[in-house]
């Protein structure tokens, strides 16, 4: 499914450190305000900064009728316990917080100047998992990151 319409990869960046999950906003009882935990904040920021840095020179935003799909990889950090000689060297899935589709909301806000529109994302895929491992005595493994690309699409394209 999805296969028949053409893609243009217009977009690949390495996000740094582990992906962090959209923050829950928190409401001020007395002034009504929503503010956004700071955690999050600092995120949106560093996935909006290198964004912008690697669309540098791009017309930008994408125009509203074009289909967008997303493809989302985070890796992180295996625990202490999953360096044993019986655990496989590459990648597992990561089946603890934080939730996949939490941190592709916190992916896909830190693009917001890429296109007009969040609705204009059809197609994402997103994957988590823990590091692959690199050494097992001294129990190091891939290095935290999320890798993003993103491609647009053909609007008059078929989807399927």
């Amino acid at each position: 499914m999805g296969e028949a319409m053409n893609w243009d990869l217009i977009l690949n960046i390495r996000i740094p450190g582990p992906g962090v999950a959209m923050g829950r906003p928190r409401f001020n009882r007395y002034s009504g305000r929503a503010h956004t935990p700071e955690k999050t904040r600092k995120y949106l920021w560093l996935v909006q900064a290198i964004q912008e840095k690697a669309c540098h020179g791009m017309d930008l935003p994408i125009p509203r009728d074009t289909p967008i799909r997303v493809s989302i990889e985070a890796v992180y950090k295996r625990p202490g316990t999953r360096f044993r000689r019986k655990d496989p060297d590459h990648a597992l899935w990561k089946t603890t917080k934080p939730d996949i589709d939490n941190v592709c909301k916190s992916i896909l806000d830190g693009l917001q100047g890429l296109w007009v529109d969040d609705a204009q994302v059809c197609d994402i895929h997103a994957i988590k998992v823990m590091g692959a491992i690199v050494d097992r005595k001294s129990k190091t493994c891939e290095l935290e990151r999320v890798d993003v690309r993103v491609w647009t699409g053909d609007p008059s394209d078929e989807p399927c």
